[in-house]
């Protein structure tokens, strides 16, 4: 039988907890520069046609072949331009205990990147009439102390000053408070966050929050009237034909460990929720790129606005820099770095099975690596 968490009630209050690493991705392994986005460096929209050449691409496969076998990597690295696969890697095993490798179809928790979908979501809501980003959470959870203070917009741009929940929830797993088998509601999370006063005035400040996504999953529940999952599957991924993603973290088809070797503890999606419970493959999240950059999912005015900077680098689900967006994921098992270039059209899919940096690293060095090839 699964329980209810209802002690977070007396740790909120005693406790302010700063950790080394939340899940589903704290902050980006280098950090974004302020002040950019689509608007100020536009979105190409064509390339020329000749820019992936057979040179071209056995120079990216002979860099990124030679910096990759450097690293002790296990999981699955896509490259891509436009809608072109350029490169594809595999390496390390899916399972230890069984030797199975990783694949370039595996399925791995992608944490954090989940907050692409859900702004997403957010903004398909926005462009039916059925909320406004400038609306206060008020509407929506009424329960909560600074309702009124706080607004949708805040919420996805990581302005709402709103303390993130997963410190709270690590702190109780390292304490061996809580386990697997235990669940989390977005009513206790509430629970939470009554106990603890906003981090700042909403619009002021920039805090990466997983509070923010949690309460967005709800917030979509509440508009569309179904569950979160159900409308981004019958939205985006069914359109898409992303098949091999899905909600369940037990989906991930490989193990993950830490970065000791360690197999890494498992915890229930619930735990998670729109802030980081996704799983997927490279291949799907590269047909997940094509989409949402050119306006398949919403409007290009929409992308637009999703990728303009709060003034911090971060916009709607992405962290924005001065020629790309991006976003890492970790789950305490896994990470992931997803990113697309918006001049040269690169994207960039890493996921791996160890929590470890080194996958968003790999990434940074992936964009690097085919920007240099392709238009040096």
């Amino acid at each position: 039988m699964k329980k209810s968490i209802g002690k977070f009630t007396v740790l909120a209050v005693c406790t302010t907890l700063i950790l080394s690493s939340a899940s589903c991705s704290v902050a980006p392994s280098s950090e974004p520069k302020a002040g950019t986005s689509p608007q100020s460096a536009e979105i190409l929209e064509t390339r020329p046609e000749d820019i992936v050449t057979k040179e071209r691409k056995a120079r990216i496969k002979e860099l990124a072949d030679d910096y990759i076998s450097e690293q002790d990597f296990s999981g699955t690295v896509l490259v891509g331009v436009d809608d072109a696969v350029l490169y594809t890697s595999v390496s390390g095993l899916a399972n230890k205990e069984t030797g199975d490798q990783n694949q370039i179809h595996t399925k791995y928790e992608i944490g954090s990147v989940t907050k692409q979908f859900t702004a997403t979501a957010i903004m398909l809501l926005y462009e039916q009439g059925k909320l406004a980003v400038t609306d206060t959470v008020e509407k929506y959870f009424p329960e909560y102390l600074y309702a009124d203070r706080v607004t949708v917009e805040n919420l996805l741009n990581m302005t709402s000053g709103i303390p993130d929940y997963l410190n709270d929830v690590l702190y109780l797993f390292e304490q061996g408070e809580l386990s697997a088998e235990d669940t989390f509601t977005v009513e206790e999370l509430l629970t939470i966050l009554n106990n603890r006063a906003l981090d700042f005035e909403p619009g002021t400040q920039y805090a990466y929050s997983n509070s923010n996504y949690y309460l967005l999953g709800d917030i979509i529940e509440q508009v569309s009237g179904m569950p979160y999952s159900q409308f981004i599957r019958q939205n985006i991924l069914e359109p898409l034909k992303m098949q091999n993603t899905s909600f369940d973290l037990k989906n991930a088809t490989a193990k993950g460990y830490y970065k000791d070797g360690e197999e890494a503890l498992r915890a229930d999606t619930s735990y998670f929720g729109a802030a980081g419970e996704m799983v997927s493959t490279v291949q799907d999240l590269f047909q997940w790129q094509d989409a949402f950059i050119n306006g398949k999912i919403v409007s290009k005015a929409t992308v637009h606005k999703m990728l303009t900077d709060n003034g911090f680098g971060y916009g709607y689900g992405w962290f924005l820099d001065e020629d790309k967006c991006y976003h890492e994921g970790n789950t305490m098992a896994f990470y992931s770095i997803d990113m697309i270039s918006y001049l040269e059209g690169i994207r960039v899919v890493v996921l791996s099975n160890v929590d470890d940096k080194l996958a968003a690293e790999i990434g940074m060095q992936m964009y690097t690596i085919a920007k240099s090839s392709l238009f040096a």
